[in-house]
Protein backbone atom coordinates (compact mmCIF):
# COMPACT_ATOMS: atom_id res chain seq x y z
CA UNK A 1 0.00 0.00 0.00
CA UNK A 2 1.52 3.42 -0.90
CA UNK A 3 -0.43 5.33 1.45
CA UNK A 4 -4.18 5.80 2.81
CA UNK A 5 -6.17 6.96 -0.69
CA UNK A 6 -4.07 4.64 -3.22
CA UNK A 7 -3.91 1.05 -3.64
CA UNK A 8 -2.35 -1.29 -5.90
CA UNK A 9 -4.77 -4.65 -6.14
CA UNK A 10 -4.06 -8.13 -6.16
CA UNK A 11 -4.29 -9.33 -9.72
CA UNK A 12 -7.99 -10.29 -10.50
CA UNK A 13 -10.45 -11.43 -13.12
CA UNK A 14 -12.25 -8.94 -14.53
CA UNK A 15 -15.72 -9.09 -14.75
CA UNK A 16 -18.89 -6.67 -16.06
CA UNK A 17 -16.11 -3.59 -17.56
CA UNK A 18 -17.52 -0.60 -18.13
CA UNK A 19 -14.28 1.21 -18.75
CA UNK A 20 -14.48 2.71 -21.95
CA UNK A 21 -18.16 4.19 -21.61
CA UNK A 22 -20.07 4.88 -18.30
CA UNK A 23 -23.63 3.11 -17.21
CA UNK A 24 -25.93 3.65 -14.91
CA UNK A 25 -26.02 0.91 -12.16
CA UNK A 26 -30.05 1.39 -12.36
CA UNK A 27 -32.64 3.17 -14.47
CA UNK A 28 -32.37 6.84 -12.44
CA UNK A 29 -28.96 6.85 -10.93
CA UNK A 30 -25.87 8.52 -12.70
CA UNK A 31 -23.74 7.02 -15.15
CA UNK A 32 -19.95 5.88 -14.12
CA UNK A 33 -16.93 3.90 -15.63
CA UNK A 34 -16.73 0.77 -13.40
CA UNK A 35 -16.18 -2.93 -13.36
CA UNK A 36 -16.08 -6.16 -10.45
CA UNK A 37 -12.44 -6.97 -9.75
CA UNK A 38 -12.65 -10.44 -8.68
CA UNK A 39 -9.38 -12.05 -6.53
CA UNK A 40 -9.07 -15.79 -6.50
CA UNK A 41 -8.90 -17.93 -2.90
CA UNK A 42 -5.22 -17.25 -2.62
CA UNK A 43 -5.21 -13.38 -3.23
CA UNK A 44 -3.92 -11.62 0.02
CA UNK A 45 -6.03 -8.84 0.65
CA UNK A 46 -4.78 -7.58 3.82
CA UNK A 47 -3.89 -4.30 2.48
CA UNK A 48 -6.99 -3.56 1.34
CA UNK A 49 -9.29 -4.82 4.69
CA UNK A 50 -6.72 -2.46 6.82
CA UNK A 51 -7.47 0.14 4.64
CA UNK A 52 -11.29 -0.13 4.57
CA UNK A 53 -11.44 0.00 8.20
CA UNK A 54 -9.10 2.82 8.60
CA UNK A 55 -11.49 5.23 6.66
CA UNK A 56 -14.48 3.35 8.65
CA UNK A 57 -13.25 4.34 11.47
CA UNK A 58 -12.48 7.90 10.18
CA UNK A 59 -15.45 8.33 9.21
CA UNK A 60 -17.11 6.38 12.42
CA UNK A 61 -14.42 6.67 15.17
CA UNK A 62 -16.84 4.31 17.53
CA UNK A 63 -17.14 1.88 14.89
CA UNK A 64 -16.25 -1.88 16.33
CA UNK A 65 -16.19 -5.56 15.03
CA UNK A 66 -19.72 -6.94 15.16
CA UNK A 67 -21.11 -10.70 16.72
CA UNK A 68 -21.46 -11.54 13.03
CA UNK A 69 -17.69 -10.02 12.02
CA UNK A 70 -19.24 -7.17 10.10
CA UNK A 71 -18.20 -3.48 11.36
CA UNK A 72 -21.22 -1.87 13.55
CA UNK A 73 -21.48 1.44 14.94
CA UNK A 74 -22.84 0.58 18.67
CA UNK A 75 -26.57 1.41 18.84
CA UNK A 76 -26.99 2.85 15.64
CA UNK A 77 -26.58 0.98 12.36
CA UNK A 78 -24.10 -1.54 10.46
CA UNK A 79 -20.77 -0.63 8.35
CA UNK A 80 -21.34 -2.21 4.82
CA UNK A 81 -18.06 -3.53 3.76
CA UNK A 82 -17.02 -3.68 -0.04
CA UNK A 83 -15.96 -7.58 -0.04
CA UNK A 84 -18.13 -9.98 -1.28
CA UNK A 85 -17.81 -13.71 -0.84
CA UNK A 86 -21.35 -14.87 -2.90
CA UNK A 87 -18.86 -15.38 -6.08
CA UNK A 88 -20.12 -18.96 -6.70
CA UNK A 89 -23.64 -17.45 -7.24
CA UNK A 90 -22.28 -14.88 -9.67
CA UNK A 91 -20.25 -18.08 -11.61
CA UNK A 92 -17.01 -17.02 -9.96
CA UNK A 93 -14.40 -19.31 -9.10
CA UNK A 94 -14.94 -21.06 -5.75
CA UNK A 95 -13.84 -19.49 -2.67
CA UNK A 96 -12.88 -16.14 -4.50
CA UNK A 97 -14.16 -12.24 -2.94
CA UNK A 98 -15.21 -9.56 -5.62
CA UNK A 99 -15.74 -6.08 -4.75
CA UNK A 100 -17.43 -3.32 -7.63
CA UNK A 101 -15.43 -0.31 -7.85
CA UNK A 102 -16.78 2.75 -9.86
CA UNK A 103 -15.37 6.29 -11.03
CA UNK A 104 -16.94 9.35 -11.88
CA UNK A 105 -14.00 10.00 -14.91
CA UNK A 106 -13.00 7.42 -17.32
CA UNK A 107 -10.39 5.88 -15.60
CA UNK A 108 -6.67 5.71 -17.15
CA UNK A 109 -6.18 1.91 -19.35
CA UNK A 110 -2.97 0.15 -20.09
CA UNK A 111 -1.23 -2.74 -21.29
CA UNK A 112 2.08 -4.48 -19.51
CA UNK A 113 4.25 -2.06 -20.36
CA UNK A 114 1.88 0.73 -19.55
CA UNK A 115 1.02 1.72 -22.77
CA UNK A 116 -2.25 2.88 -23.07
CA UNK A 117 -5.10 0.58 -24.65
CA UNK A 118 -7.59 2.11 -26.42
CA UNK A 119 -9.28 -1.36 -28.08
CA UNK A 120 -11.79 -1.97 -25.68
CA UNK A 121 -11.94 -5.58 -27.06
CA UNK A 122 -8.85 -6.08 -25.10
CA UNK A 123 -10.96 -5.87 -21.81
CA UNK A 124 -13.13 -8.83 -21.60
CA UNK A 125 -14.85 -10.40 -19.02
CA UNK A 126 -12.16 -12.43 -17.43
CA UNK A 127 -8.76 -10.82 -18.45
CA UNK A 128 -6.42 -10.80 -16.10
CA UNK A 129 -5.80 -6.90 -13.99
CA UNK A 130 -4.85 -5.02 -11.37
CA UNK A 131 -5.73 -2.21 -10.80
CA UNK A 132 -5.27 1.54 -8.35
CA UNK A 133 -8.19 2.36 -6.31
CA UNK A 134 -8.86 4.24 -3.17
CA UNK A 135 -10.83 3.56 -0.55
CA UNK A 136 -13.69 5.77 0.99
CA UNK A 137 -16.75 5.88 3.44
CA UNK A 138 -20.10 6.90 2.11
CA UNK A 139 -23.29 7.78 4.46
CA UNK A 140 -26.21 7.98 1.72
CA UNK A 141 -30.17 8.37 2.61
CA UNK A 142 -29.05 5.59 4.90
CA UNK A 143 -26.76 3.73 3.37
CA UNK A 144 -23.46 3.47 5.19
CA UNK A 145 -20.37 1.79 4.44
CA UNK A 146 -17.04 1.85 3.08
CA UNK A 147 -16.41 0.85 -0.72
CA UNK A 148 -13.57 1.47 -3.47
CA UNK A 149 -13.20 4.20 -6.31
CA UNK A 150 -11.41 2.99 -9.65
CA UNK A 151 -8.29 5.50 -10.43
CA UNK A 152 -6.66 3.41 -13.36
CA UNK A 153 -6.77 -0.33 -14.14
CA UNK A 154 -3.49 -2.35 -15.98
CA UNK A 155 -4.30 -5.33 -18.23
CA UNK A 156 -1.69 -8.17 -16.73
CA UNK A 157 -2.52 -10.89 -19.35
CA UNK A 158 -5.31 -12.96 -20.95
CA UNK A 159 -7.69 -15.30 -19.19
CA UNK A 160 -10.47 -17.37 -19.46
CA UNK A 161 -13.64 -15.30 -20.48
CA UNK A 162 -16.32 -15.17 -18.36
CA UNK A 163 -19.20 -14.33 -20.85
CA UNK A 164 -18.43 -17.67 -22.94
CA UNK A 165 -17.88 -15.59 -25.91
CA UNK A 166 -15.34 -17.22 -28.47
CA UNK A 167 -13.30 -16.28 -31.40
CA UNK A 168 -14.38 -16.71 -34.83
CA UNK A 169 -11.67 -18.99 -35.40
CA UNK A 170 -12.60 -21.48 -33.15
CA UNK A 171 -16.46 -21.23 -34.53
CA UNK A 172 -15.55 -22.46 -38.01
CA UNK A 173 -12.92 -24.69 -39.80
CA UNK A 174 -11.26 -23.16 -43.17
CA UNK A 175 -12.86 -24.37 -46.19
CA UNK A 176 -12.38 -24.45 -50.01
CA UNK A 177 -13.25 -21.91 -52.21
CA UNK A 178 -16.62 -22.91 -54.70
CA UNK A 179 -15.56 -23.73 -58.23
CA UNK A 180 -18.01 -21.40 -60.31
CA UNK A 181 -16.42 -22.31 -63.40
CA UNK A 182 -19.20 -25.29 -64.06
CA UNK A 183 -21.99 -23.19 -62.99
CA UNK A 184 -21.20 -20.43 -65.32
CA UNK A 185 -20.79 -22.71 -68.16
CA UNK A 186 -23.99 -24.57 -67.45
CA UNK A 187 -25.77 -20.94 -67.70
CA UNK A 188 -24.42 -20.01 -70.90
CA UNK A 189 -25.59 -22.94 -72.31
CA UNK A 190 -28.86 -22.50 -70.82
CA UNK A 191 -28.99 -19.05 -72.57
CA UNK A 192 -28.06 -20.45 -75.88
CA UNK A 193 -30.91 -22.79 -75.60
CA UNK A 194 -33.36 -20.22 -74.97
CA UNK A 195 -33.86 -21.76 -71.42
CA UNK A 196 -35.81 -19.73 -69.23
CA UNK A 197 -35.07 -18.03 -65.83
CA UNK A 198 -37.06 -19.71 -63.11
CA UNK A 199 -37.08 -16.32 -61.46
CA UNK A 200 -38.52 -14.89 -64.56
CA UNK A 201 -41.43 -18.04 -64.74
CA UNK A 202 -41.96 -16.40 -61.07
CA UNK A 203 -42.75 -12.98 -61.76
CA UNK A 204 -44.88 -13.86 -64.56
Amino acid sequence: MADSLRIITPEAILSYPHLFQPQAAEEGKPEKYSCALVFTADADLTEMRKAAVKVAKEKWPEVKKGSNGNLVVPGKHAVKMPFRTDAEAKGYPEGSTFMNVRSNKRPGIVDQQVQPITDEEKMYPGAVVRASVRPFAYDTQGNRGVSFALNNIQLLRDGERLDSRVAPEEDFDAVEPVDLSDLEEAEDAAEDNGDSDPIDELLA
